[in-house]
């Protein structure tokens, strides 16, 4: 029970440095759409203004998004992704990011992590 709470104490003090936390996912991307939402993704983890970025090109193909993202660490988590096209457009080019960025993806929808990321899914079982 106590590394239990140790990796709790570790994450909380880990999302601290730079957090982005959608808690209404569903609700923002009906309403809003995928757009806004990578747009507030990038805006908390590069610390921009919303405003700055024009998000009309695919997802980091901005060289100055890019060159940004491409200097720090990432850990990305994406809960309950429901479609390979909202994979795609949250983690495009992942392969890319930093040296030690780790994205982790849960789905129900194993078809639609296979189009994205095939050799990297793995099956939790319970």
């Amino acid at each position: 029970m106590e590394k239990v709470q140790q990796w709790r104490d570790a994450l909380a003090e880990a999302s601290n440095l730079c957090g982005f936390d959608s808690k209404n996912f569903r609700e923002e991307y009906a309403r809003h759409g995928l757009n806004h939402l990578r747009k507030k993704l990038l805006s908390e983890l590069l610390n921009i203004d919303q405003a700055t970025l024009t998000m009309g090109t695919p997802f980091l193909a901005s060289p100055y998004i890019f060159d940004k993202l491409r200097r720090k660490k990432i850990l990305l988590v994406l809960d309950d992704v429901d479609s390979s096209n909202q994979l795609e457009a949250l983690v495009e080019r992942y392969d890319q990011l930093a040296p030690g960025s780790r994205i982790i993806v849960t789905s129900t929808n194993v078809q639609g992590l296979k189009k994205v990321a095939d050799k990297n899914i793995c099956k939790v079982e319970g």
